[in-house]
């Protein structure tokens, strides 16, 4: 009996010792647990356990809230933007949203401005994702593998002086080589590239994909379109690149056009402040709408066709874009002139056996270059099986602010170099300016621009100008106007020949005299042509129906 009072009055004192233990602290308690018996210490450590545990997630809990209300916030959003744009070499950046959501960060509408390290001068990002760790931002930088853009659009730099190109060459593989990245997709990539209109790019809207292997990266691109110079809006149907700090290898380009298609390979490559372009291939039923575009003029109706041959591209972005081509009509090719020519319709005229409104050419080879905003045509070689053949070699180009002065029976002024008469586009000191300015692509934005309407010139001429404002306006100012439309109208120079039939003049003596056939059949009208490009033949056509009119009036005689 005795025992088991002992027994009860010692399980009170320690109930009474381990509950005034319990409130004392938790170092307290473990120190002292063990004078109350092993089966206490055990009871005590669970229960200090589920103490410490439910302290570790309050705190946890409580710094789960805090950092995503971090994350949420403006301070957070601009960090890790700013991380961004360190990547970017951009000078400022700025992202519309920013979330986190299930591991992925979404920037959505940034805006970047270029710095001096970057390889662009502006670009818009609409929807950057990519995977990021809780403690992003927090105890390490934002250094994701794999990037995925919704869209994207940069102004390169390309196309400018030795020391932005130096920066930016180099920099496109350092930016896209930074961290941990592996790869990158962009649904839809625009660029656009270079100072005036002949050294001019752009990609449209192609799918871009891009993966790192071993410091090269291969990229793709599908879709959209992509001009440069002479050659615009070609579709891209598939392109394969590698590009690594020594420049970017082309395995293939393949674009197409209408039906048409040209397929490239070669390179990119240095001088960094000056990459050179070196590709080669060959095009295929090409229209010729998309070589020859020319402001103010509808080439449709003068010309049209396709035609295959051989292509060179060369030079680099910072001088001039130089395209050769040795054309050869093949398979369906076609190049045909219609009677919007001054010389094919005087011909339909005095042939009343046959028609000149429109003339196919379905046999020939010639060659062309681009380069500085003209283009030499040479070795012409052209028959439209019995009707018509055409020879020579032509050239267009813009004209100097004497020839549009001549042509519009303006008299220049001469002025005092870069005085007060250099803003009057007729004194003869503002020539240096009108040259520039026409190929210049800044818009009062300041923002590179193709113009997309090439039958208008732009807003700044006659055509842009309302019948009140012309009223208004002194002759000095309309002059102004007459004066920069005139000289963005192409030029054409040449030497060519229409070859026609023997019997076409059958009934005029006198052009069969003048024009004899020769050893094939042909008789050859020569006409040498410095005028615009709709009227190239117009001074070879008023002298064969002038010609012919003699013959009549001496007839009724």
């Amino acid at each position: 009996m005795d025992n088991f009072v002992d027994q009860q009055r010692l399980d009170e004192y320690q109930k009474r010792v381990a509950d005034w233990i319990a409130k004392q602290g938790i170092f307290f308690q473990l120190r002292h647990a063990g004078t109350m018996g092993g089966g206490s210490v055990i009871k005590q450590l669970g229960v200090l356990f589920l103490r410490v545990l439910v302290v570790l997630l309050l705190c946890l809990g409580l710094a789960f809230f805090a950092l995503n209300h971090y994350f949420g916030g403006d301070d957070y959003r601009g960090e890790v933007t700013a991380a961004l744009g360190e990547v970017l070499g951009a000078s400022s950046i700025e992202a519309k949203k920013f979330e986190r959501a299930r591991g992925v960060s979404t920037f959505q509408d940034l805006v970047i401005d270029g710095g001096e390290e970057s390889f662009f001068f502006q670009a818009e990002i609409n929807r950057l994702a990519a995977a990021s760790s809780f403690l992003t931002g927090i105890t390490s930088k934002w250094a994701p593998e794999q990037v995925r853009i919704k869209a994207a659009s940069f102004e390169l730099k390309a196309g400018g002086d030795q020391e932005e190109m130096q920066n930016s060459f180099a920099s496109i593989i350092a930016s896209m080589s930074e961290g941990n990245l592996e790869s990158i997709e962009i649904e839809e990539l625009s660029c656009e590239w270079g100072y005036s209109k002949i050294t001019y790019g752009k990609l449209e809207k192609a799918k871009f994909r891009a993966s790192r292997d071993q410091g090269v990266w291969e990229i793709s691109l599908e879709g959209g379109r992509f001009s440069q110079n002479w050659l615009k809006n070609l579709d891209i149907k598939e392109a394969k690149l590698l590009c690594d700090s020594d420049g970017i290898k082309v395995e293939k380009l393949l674009l197409s056009k209408n039906g048409g298609e040209m397929e490239l390979a070669g390179s990119i490559m240095g001088p960094a402040a000056r990459p050179q372009f070196n590709l080669k291939g060959l095009f295929q039923s090409l229209p010729i709408l998309s070589l020859v575009r020319l402001p103010g003029v509808d080439v449709r109706e003068f010309m049209s066709g396709s035609i295959s041959g051989d292509m060179k591209i060369s030079g680099s972005t910072d001088y001039r874009i130089v395209i050769e081509a040795d054309v050869e009509l093949r398979g369906n090719d076609v190049v045909t002139l219609r009677e919007k020519w001054d010389l094919l319709r005087a011909i339909s005229v005095l042939d009343v056996d046959r028609t000149y409104r429109r003339v196919d050419f379905e046999e020939g080879r010639f060659s062309f270059k681009t380069g500085g905003g003209e283009m030499e045509v040479n070795g012409i070689d052209l028959k439209s099986g019995s009707l018509a053949a055409l020879k020579g070699e032509f050239k267009t180009y813009l004209p100097s602010q004497k020839e549009a002065a001549e042509a519009l029976e303006i008299v220049l002024t001469e002025g005092i170099g870069s005085g007060s008469f250099k803003s009057d586009s007729t004194d003869t000191s503002a020539a240096k300016d009108l040259e520039d300015e026409r190929m210049s692509l800044k818009t009062a934005a300041g923002l590179l621009r193709e113009e997309e309407n090439y039958l208008n010139f732009d807003n700044s001429g006659l055509d842009g100008v309302s019948e009140a404002q012309r009223e208004v306006m002194t002759p000095q100012q309309i002059d102004d106007m007459r004066m920069r439309d005139e000289m963005k109208v192409y030029r054409v120079r040449g030497d060519l020949s229409l070859g026609v039939a023997a019997i076409a003049f059958a009934e005029y003596d006198n052009l069969t005299k003048l024009f004899p056939v020769d050893a094939q059949g042909w008789r050859w009208v020569p006409f040498k042509t410095k005028n615009t490009f709709s009227r190239v033949s117009a001074g070879a056509a008023k002298a064969v129906l002038e010609e012919a009119r003699r013959k009549k009036e001496y007839m009724e005689e």
